[in-house]
This record gives structure tokens, C-alpha cells and sequence, in this order.
């Protein structure tokens, strides 16, 4: 990849990120938004980079917001968006763009596990939460 489209990859990748954000920041039973893997670390991103993230909700309203998908941008170019796990879904977009989230309850959010981690909304404790899981994760020995 030369290093002009990477950049612009780059900015579309990170303008995805700018687009979720907002999207989750106007919903009220969302508290969290925590990006993980190359999404959180972008030294770690090349073009075939998918976007991997957390969205914490108010207890009770995860469920609503795996079944119903519109609160991701660019929802009209989704392909495909199948149940990967009981909290998971990967979503394919017509472009080949690859998201891989999970949506938890507030409760269920110490379940995951993260490495690289970037919270970009935290309207609870999900920052320090995220900090612990993280530690929990580091490999032992």
C-alpha cells in the first residue's frame, strides 16, 4: 500500500470511528464505547484492518441494540450482520469494511477481555473498568 492511501485509509477508518461515536453518544441507554485491537491501536492498522469495539448499555437494553442495527453508520451498505455469540455479531459492508463488536449490559461488561483498549464514551465508570479487564488480560508468566 503506498503511503497516500494508506493515509487516506487511514481517515476513512478513523472517520468510521468519529461516525460511531456520535451515533452511540445521542442514544440514551448507551453508557460506553470502547474500541479494541488495531481500532484502539492504530500503529497496529493496515488496509485490511476491521473495526473491533465494545458498546456498553443501561442494564436491559443490550439486547434491543443487537437486534436492531441502526445506530451503525452507513446501515443501508450492510450486507450482511450475523449472531457470532451470545453478546458478539460481525457486520460486512458492501465496500468489504468488517466490524466485530459486542454489546453488553452494564453488568456483563466485565466478561470481555481487551489488550488495546480506546474509550471514546464513558458516561459510567467504563474507563477504569476497561483498565482492570486489560490488566486481567495481560498474559501470565
Amino acid at each position: 500500500m503506498t503511503q497516500t492511501k494508506r493515509v487516506k485509509t487511514l481517515e476513512l477508518f478513523l472517520h468510521y470511528e468519529d461516525q460511531l461515536t456520535a451515533n452511540l453518544a445521542a442514544r440514551d441507554d448507551v453508557i460506553g464505547l470502547v474500541f479494541v485491537g488495531s481500532a484502539a491501536d492504530h500503529s497496529r492498522f493496515d488496509e485490511w484492518s476491521d473495526h473491533d469495539f465494545f458498546v456498553v448499555t443501561k442494564s436491559g437494553h443490550a439486547e434491543a441494540l443487537r437486534q436492531d442495527l441502526s445506530w451503525l453508520p452507513n446501515l443501508d451498505d450492510v450486507v450482511i450482520s450475523p449472531r457470532e455469540t451470545a453478546h458478539g455479531l460481525k457486520v460486512v459492508y458492501r465496500d468489504g469494511h468488517v466490524l466485530e463488536f459486542a454489546v453488553f449490559d452494564d453488568k456483563e461488561l466485565e466478561a470481555a477481555g481487551a489488550n488495546a483498549y480506546n474509550v471514546t464514551l464513558d458516561r459510567s465508570n467504563i474507563t477504569e473498568r476497561m483498565a482492570a479487564i486489560a490488566e486481567r488480560s495481560k498474559p501470565k508468566g
